[in-house]
């Protein structure tokens, strides 16, 4: 699935990572984001 925030090679925005920065580093300590 395609995370919000993502490109399609599963790398971060740097506009929208600004504002999910805590979501996305979240996701990522879980394991949830498969780059």
């Amino acid at each position: 699935m395609q995370n919000p925030g993502f490109g399609i090679d599963g790398l971060p925005n740097r506009r929208s990572r600004k504002k999910m920065d805590v979501h996305l580093d979240s996701n990522v300590y879980k394991g949830r984001i498969q780059a």
